[in-house]
């Protein structure tokens, strides 16, 4: 390890179970650690003795860690707006380099933003509407587009009938993850759901919501979803089956994706949109809200009609009513039943599509760009002023 540079990692730690920050980072910073020192600070977890880097736990306030890091470049892996204390950091310490690796949701990106790019020495996004959205009001001499990867084991090309459980058999499943993320339209998923359902018997809409213990300060909290109000769709209970405190390990993940026919994500945005990209790769086809990074993800997906919500700073996210979904929900599910050829070959595409998106790709091109960083072969200093367009 000695004589190594030294990268401070900014970001949640490694943690390999259904979470998109998470899951890059057990990735991205095993391969960065054989190149150079890595120090991981941040939403982070207790170091183990066996992990090839260093880990310092509960360590938000990241910023106080630089002086004892002493890091040769500092790496921010999660969303931009949560890292302001950057600007100060650049000015005490100017000679560090400094990359960033931003999913962006939304299709402008904020005045706000705007210092925090400015003293990215490079700027790493999850797609090419991240870039777009960038681009529209800020030019950085150095944008990269990097897409995540999906992890083999999600992968499934079989016959699902063979797979699903005696309850599922004979019946198209409608899989729903991110009901504890309220961009996800949790209502109207099931609002959709259940004008759709009414009168079939061979649907199920399966909800995957997750509990965790989170240590917040000195405190453990137990994070849930709350689905008290589950009345309001009493007269379909029976045709929706909810997975709480389903085990976050990508390993049972994965198994409810390839049991599972379509896969609904209905958000208002989406910085990349892993969950597409590991139902693809378990043959579940899906249904998006046609906007953000998650519709450059599928060789084909059903649309949802949107209409657009502006936001604090003129940017678009993307609202879906309730009774377009559940149109669209009926032409998945006529398209299913009736023409299985068709469906196979949706599954085919999107199947061989999600077979381009490799960790081993998205890693190697992160640490190619990291190499160009610190070998000092990137732009040289750019007058500030002219890279902001509004």
């Amino acid at each position: 390890m000695n004589g190594k540079k030294r990268i401070m990692f900014v970001s949640v730690s490694p943690q390999l179970f259904w979470s998109g920050t998470g899951n890059l980072s057990a990735h991205l910073v095993p391969k960065i650690a054989e190149h150079y020192q890595v120090v991981v600070v941040g939403w982070g977890c207790e170091y183990s003795s066996e992990q090839k880097y260093e880990v310092i736990s509960n360590s938000e306030n990241w910023w106080l860690q630089v002086e004892k890091v002493k890091p040769d470049l500092i790496f921010l892996s999660h969303d931009i707006f949560r890292f302001p204390e950057v600007i100060s950091v650049k000015k005490q310490f100017p000679n560090i380099p400094v990359v960033g690796y931003f999913p962006i949701d939304c299709d402008c990106i904020s005045r706000a933003w705007f210092g925090i790019l400015d003293v990215c020495d490079a700027v790493i996004v999850h797609s090419k509407f991240a870039k777009r959205a960038i681009e529209k009001r800020y030019s950085h001499p150095l944008i990269f587009v990097v897409p995540l990867g999906v992890d083999k084991q999600f992968f499934y090309s079989g016959n699902k009938e063979l797979i699903k459980p005696a309850e599922l058999k004979g019946k198209m499943v409608f899989l729903y993850v991110g009901a504890n993320q309220s961009k996800k339209l949790v209502g109207n998923v099931l609002d959709g759901f259940e004008w759709f359902s009414r009168d079939r018997d061979d649907v199920m809409l399966l909800i995957v919501t997750h509990s965790k213990i989170m240590q917040f300060g000195e405190q453990l909290v137990k994070t849930e979803y709350d689905f008290n109000d589950m009345f309001v769709w009493r007269k379909v209970l029976d045709k929706i089956k909810i997975c709480d405190d389903v085990a976050l390990e990508e390993n049972v993940i994965a198994d409810i994706f390839k049991i599972s026919d379509v896969n609904i994500l209905l958000s208002m945005g989406e910085g990349f949109g892993l969950p597409v990209l590991e139902g693809m790769a378990a043959s579940c086809v899906p249904i998006l809200s046609g906007y953000s990074a998650m519709i450059e993800i599928p060789a084909f997906y059903f649309s949802v009609p949107i209409t657009f919500l502006k936001i604090a700073w003129n940017a678009n996210r993307a609202v879906v009513d309730y009774t377009e979904f559940a149109r669209v929900l009926e032409v998945t599910y006529r398209t299913w039943k009736n023409h299985p050829e068709k469906w196979n070959e949706i599954k085919n595409l999107n199947y061989s599509r999600a077979l381009e998106f490799t960790w081993d790709k998205c890693t190697d091109r992160i640490l190619n760009i990291l190499d160009i960083v610190l070998s000092g072969k990137s732009f040289g200093m750019v007058d500030l002023s002219i890279r902001r367009l509004v």
